[in-house]
């Protein structure tokens, strides 16, 4: 881009030196027309219309906002608005690159702990205020802020001294705990914490346009998980102070100023949000001139809506509708890798797990590819390991399976010091065991296949659905025999990989207690370095072993499926976390 720039101002200063040189050289006779009257001009062409302007697209989501603050996390319905109404340094394309966004550049030092961002000059806020380095400071300072409780504050470990305020932070949590410290001294001492890590700079503004990341340690992630939070302004929250005042809770945070594409206008609670097109966009103006999201909770009545041509877009598609939708003339379905995998989790702490030949005896039992081709109609991968193929640079096809082989499953469990008379045990312990999962009915069609395929070798299996507030507490308490759910990704393993199998994460999202200092080891090899084909070597051995290791059924890999109103044009599937087509609307428009 920069040399294609370059070289049209050359030819351009070529042709005026050429003018000036012609200018200035012998006059060539030039014969006069007999009558200038006659000669006509020529016409300027007209200027090409594009009429790819105008229209609105109407979202049926399924479920009502909570509030709009990058910063923190939000929920599933409205993470994805993020990507309209605010703009990141950094954002990753639908090939998990990183392309500019409010950076038109970076650098990065050669120790690799110094990450430079040079900002554009052209942004502007809604409100017509000018973008600067210390709005992405502030932003990234709410992060850091243990009083903003923000779910990104993993983002931020490489920074210098951060992970040594978190130590103090969870100290600090601790005493309060065991009441050994009250509120008003934790608030005084956390802030203590969080000042002495500012003292540090290690997210300094060197002007209005460069910014400085400082790193404890060469981070392989910092570049495609940091770097896409949305930014806030400074001149509208600089003066929040998160001791006294709740980030969600700010006027802000229900009618929000971003950078983005569109602009927030409205938001009736329950019914819809609005957002219309920003005319003064750094990147260009979008296309549609606006975009409604509706709350339609229930599921049916979505897809009806789509097929009417009352919504545009359906979030979320069941597997079991896609073949009906695909057979409506005016709705198109749009499809691409994701990031995210299932799972049935052991929890390898309870009930005969933490023996190895009884999960593989449990592994051998159930007849997961036919499970998965037959709940979700052939539409997903079987999927061996948490690296999805979308990850190419870091997902190993290569690693032991365990097809279905009942008589092995027995072999096993007779190897593990079973005994089977008309139920397995071992000293008087039943191998029957529970497994939980949640409502969807999805979820509960695939435990009961497990279910199935385990009573065909006499193992009995009690499902026990949970409603969605029990099931979250199950997960993150770890209380289960075994768990079936499943992970959403983001751009870079160490985003959500790491911390669901690192032994760091237990008593978090390693809910299955899995330890192996092996994988530990290589998990924190793969985070230290920036060389795409050093990483990709420490992921490939981690996936042969978890692998060999099972400490959960890896079941599917997760396929992003849009069902979207037939002449909708400029749609591109994304596979990071929660962007999927989001990041292309600003290019979306109706095929007139």
């Amino acid at each position: 881009m920069y040399r294609k720039t370059w070289l049209m101002v050359a030819l351009a200063l070529m042709l005026a030196a050429a003018m000036v040189v012609g200018a200035c050289g012998p006059a060539e006779e030039v014969e006069e027309p007999d009558d200038p009257e006659e000669v006509e001009e020529p016409e300027d062409p007209e200027d090409p219309v594009d009429d790819r302007y105008g229209g609105e697209l109407v979202m049926g989501t399924y479920g009502d906002a909570n509030y709009f603050m990058p910063p923190l996390t939000g929920d599933g319905y409205t993470y994805h608005t993020k990507y309209l109404i605010f703009d990141s340094l950094v954002r990753m394309d639908e090939n998990l690159e990183p392309q500019p966004l409010l950076a038109e550049d970076w650098d990065i030092s050669d120790d690799e702990l110094t990450f430079t961002f040079h900002l554009r000059d052209d942004v502007t806020w809604h409100d017509g205020e000018r973008f600067t380095a210390d709005d992405v400071w502030l932003t990234y300072h709410f992060i850091a802020n243990p009083f903003s409780f923000s779910a990104k504050t993993d983002y931020l470990d490489p920074l210098v001294g951060f992970s040594e305020m978190s130590a103090r932070v969870d100290e600090l949590d601790a005493k309060l705990d065991e009441e050994e410290i009250d509120d008003d001294e934790w608030t005084e001492l956390v802030l203590e914490a969080y000042e002495d890590w500012k003292d540090k700079d290690s997210i300094e503004v060197v002007d209005d346009y460069t910014i400085c990341f400082h790193l404890e340690y060469p981070s392989g992630s910092f570049l495609t998980i940091s770097t896409e939070v949305g930014v806030v302004p400074k001149h509208i929250l600089g003066d929040v102070d998160l001791t006294t005042e709740d980030l969600s809770e700010t006027e802000y945070a229900r009618d929000p100023i971003g950078t983005g594409p569109f602009k927030f206008v409205e938001w009736e609670r329950g019914d819809h949000w609005i957002l219309d097109a920003y005319d003064d966009h750094f990147a260009g103006r979008p296309y549609l001139d606006r975009v409604i999201f509706r709350v339609i909770p229930d599921e049916t009545t979505r897809i009806s809506e789509l097929v009417r041509g009352n919504i545009d877009k359906a979030y979320t598609v069941p597997f079991a509708e896609l073949d009906y939708l695909e057979e409506q003339d005016n709705v198109q379905i749009l499809s691409g890798p994701s990031l995210g995998w299932d799972m049935i989790n052991f929890q390898l702490e309870r009930h005969f797990f933490d023996d190895l030949r009884v999960r593989k005896a449990v592994s051998h039992a159930f007849d997961k590819a036919s499970a998965v081709d037959s709940i979700f109609e052939g539409r997903r991968p079987v999927a061996y390991g948490p690296f999805n193929p979308a990850f190419d640079w870091a997902h190993n096809p290569d690693v032991t399976r365990y097809d279905y082989d009942p008589d092995r499953a027995k072999e096993l469990l007779e190897e593990a010091g079973f005994e089977h008379g008309g139920e397995w045990s071992k000293d008087g312990e039943s191998m029957d065991f529970a497994l939980r999962v949640g409502t969807g009915s999805t979820s509960i069609e695939m435990c009961e296949l497990f279910q199935y395929d385990l009573g065909e070798i006499d193992v009995s299996v009690d499902i026990e659905p949970l409603e969605e507030a029990a099931w979250l507490d199950a997960i993150f308490s770890a209380n289960f025999d075994m768990m079936y759910f499943g992970w959403t990704g983001l751009a870079d393993p160490d985003g959500y990989i790491y911390t669901v199998h690192h032994s760091s994460a237990i008593g978090g999202r390693n809910v299955m207690k899995y330890r192996s200092d092996r994988v530990d080891d290589l998990f924190d090899k793969a985070r230290m370095t920036t060389d795409i084909d050093e990483r990709g070597s420490y992921y490939h051995e981690i996936q042969e072993i978890l692998a060999e290791d099972l400490p959960v059924i890896y079941m599917s890999y997760y396929v992003n499926y849009h069902a979207v109103a037939d002449g909708l044009k400029g749609l591109v599937p994304n596979p990071t976390k929660h962007a999927s087509i989001f990041w292309s609307l600003k290019d979306v428009y109706w095929e007139k």
